[in-house]
């Protein structure tokens, strides 16, 4: 819940509405910053990044056009630009157009970072010893 007091002053709810359109106008240039970045930068980009760009990219745009939902425009944008539909991609894509639109930077993936583990029973030093 949000603890701000409710301001009595007409003119203070005025400039929250501002703050409000300030911030929708925000969200619509950088929707367009990220349409211009995404042709610039189309060959520089992995697979990958492409791909979460252009999805956060059509999640925002489905938000502007004020799709009902955020669910609902992150499943479009899945269908876009996924083969799998999966619920946990339209999840990620929101997760990742928070992201980026707070550090207005992609968050670093952890895919293939995890540690990597050697069973003992493959050293054949001690699957010899096992055997003996």
């Amino acid at each position: 819940m949000n603890n701000e007091p409710i301001p009595d002053d007409f003119e203070d709810v005025l400039d929250d509405m501002n703050e409000e359109e300030r911030n929708q106008l925000d969200v619509g240039e950088r929707i367009e910053n990220l349409k211009t970045d995404l042709k610039e930068k189309q060959k520089i980009l992995t697979a990958a990044e492409y791909n979460r760009k252009c999805a956060i990219y059509e999640y925002l745009k489905k938000l502007n056009e004020n799709e009902k939902g955020k669910m609902k425009a992150s499943k479009k944008a899945t269908q876009l630009i996924f083969i799998d539909c999966a619920p946990y991609r339209a999840r990620s894509i929101q997760y990742w157009a928070n992201f980026w639109l707070q550090h207005n930077r992609l968050p670093v993936s952890r895919q293939g970072k995890h540690q990597k583990t050697i069973r003992l029973i493959d050293d054949e030093d001690i699957a010899e010893e096992c055997h003996i």
